[in-house]
């Protein structure tokens, strides 16, 4: 038996199926690392409602924004200190129309400012982090 199966097994049929699910996607998330594509990373939040802890914070900021939670995605990263989550922290006060605030996350990051759909800046960031993963 597997590992996620020895995880699982203690539980009845309906918990069983649960969390072997569960388990398994936690397991593709730490396990994807670089390899995760932009479309797997998209299709896991839209079946995971629970951002894995692996991510980075950066990550799991971006995570909860796609979600529609964009205050918590803030809070991940209003005190994260890494350039990756600076970058972010500049993408959301842009979606939030703070374009002075996100200027100077932007500046903080050397990125430049996007000037594209937000959609799209959402799309190269995260797809420039599960790079860098």
């Amino acid at each position: 038996m597997t590992d996620l199966g020895n995880q699982a097994s203690s539980l009845k049929a309906p918990d069983y199926c649960i969390q072997l699910l569960i388990l398994a996607e936690e397991s593709f998330v730490k396990q994807s690392g670089g390899d995760m594509t932009l479309d797997e990373f998209t299709q896991l939040i839209e079946k995971q409602e629970k951002c894995p802890e692996s991510l980075s914070k950066a990550l799991q900021a971006l995570w909860y924004d796609k979600q529609g939670d964009w205050h918590k995605a803030h809070q991940v990263v209003q005190n994260a200190n890494d350039t990756n989550s600076a970058w972010v922290h500049a993408y959301l006060h842009r979606k939030e129309g703070d374009l002075s605030n996100a200027r100077y996350w932007y500046k903080r990051t050397g990125q430049p400012e996007f000037e594209a759909e937000l959609n799209q800046e959402w799309e190269q960031i995260t797809r420039q982090l599960l790079s860098k993963s």
